[in-house]
């Protein structure tokens, strides 16, 4: 009797990827929250050093 070596290897690594991609999906890791205010906030204040920085060097 032949066997289909290939077509038994490949649903063989079809049925792990699907098993590894349900164990990914059960273990989902935490998103990276960002509170954008927060980040605004310390962005303008970075600017605003800079720009007092500049003009305090522009003033001598």
């Amino acid at each position: 009797m032949y066997t289909d070596e290939y077509k038994e290897a490949l649903t063989e690594l079809i049925e792990n990827k699907i098993e590894q991609q349900e164990k990914t999906e059960t273990i989902s890791p935490t998103p990276n929250i960002i509170n954008i205010m927060e980040t605004l906030q310390a962005s303008i204040e970075q600017a605003k050093i800079k720009r007092d920085n500049k003009t305090e060097k522009e003033a001598k």
